[in-house]
């Protein structure tokens, strides 16, 4: 969607995962000339286990056979691109301070 749309406001936001695909996703930004905010979610291993399990009432065997090498390839990503924020994710979480760092990037 994003390769091909014409943003006026050229704000575009993916509530999504980039780790694994940010090289063309953001070669796609670069030509665009997009601004790029990146947010990332610091999650213990336990903790996200703990929450996909009572989300699936179970266990989700893709997720105990991707967890590995999703983190992997998330800290890769993060040794190479700076986040803008970082959001401790283990906890309930207070969103305005958030709102309010978005808000400045953006704006």
């Amino acid at each position: 969607m994003y390769k091909n749309w014409n943003f006026k406001n050229k704000l575009l936001i993916l509530d999504k995962g980039i780790d694994r695909k940010y090289k063309k996703t953001f070669s796609i930004f670069k030509k665009n000339k997009y601004k790029v905010v990146i947010i990332r979610l610091n999650i213990s291993k336990k903790t996200a286990h703990k929450r996909v399990f009572e989300r699936n009432k179970g266990k989700d065997e893709h997720f105990n056979n991707e967890i590995n090498r999703w983190i992997k390839e998330w800290r890769e990503f993060g040794k190479k691109i700076k986040s803008d924020i970082i959001i401790n994710n283990e906890k309930d979480l207070n969103l305005k301070p958030l709102f309010k760092k978005v808000d400045k990037l953006i704006g």
